[in-house]
């Protein structure tokens, strides 16, 4: 069973709104590096707003789900996850071009997403009945914007880790980490 937050989110929401993130991500560069060549399209922040779209949904339901009513905080809440699929976008962009790893870059998403963490918080209307002193808000709302930025930091750091242990041979659809089953010999 999940607690709810003072502001009326559950905590499972980010993990699966930032699942959702990745894989639309990773899905859209696939399909655009599909074609190899140069391309005049900013692509990056095409994808973050993708990424907003698609978490929008589901953060609007969850926030129904714990607030019993509809408010605007799904619409800031998603922002964190557009974020994410920047970064992502980033990362195999580097990743493609053959850029090193790299661990400031991480800390750059990380701090954005502190930042959006912070602000969202302190925007977001809380819960009828649920009242804070300001100390404790303070103290919440440093709370989630350092889980945000941490968060931020090790999906950064681990992606760039565990995307870049992918072979790119000649021809390779980029973006493509699906796991595939072969029999034991």
């Amino acid at each position: 069973m999940t607690t709810p937050s003072p502001r009326g989110e559950t905590s499972e929401k980010s993990t699966c709104l930032q699942d959702r993130s990745t894989y639309a991500a990773l899905k859209f560069k696939r399909h655009w590096w599909g074609g190899r060549r140069p391309q005049n399209r900013p692509d990056n922040p095409l994808i973050a707003i993708i990424c907003y779209i698609l978490t929008l949904p589901v953060a609007v339901a969850l926030s129904y789900y714990a607030r019993g009513e509809l408010s605007f905080a799904p619409l800031l809440f998603s922002v964190n996850q557009a974020i994410v699929g920047y970064f992502i976008a980033t990362y195999i962009d580097r990743r493609h071009w053959g850029q090193p790893f790299s661990w400031p870059l991480a800390g750059v998403q990380a701090a954005v997403q502190f930042v959006a963490a912070l602000l969202t918080f302190f925007f977001v209307p809380r819960r009828s009945g649920f009242d804070l002193t300001l100390m404790q808000q303070f103290i919440f709302a440093i709370f989630f914007a350092c889980q945000a930025g941490l968060a931020g930091f090790l999906v950064g750091g681990l992606f760039q880790y565990f995307y870049r242990r992918t072979n790119l041979a000649q021809g390779q659809v980029v973006g493509d980490i699906t796991v595939q089953i072969q029999p034991a010999t």
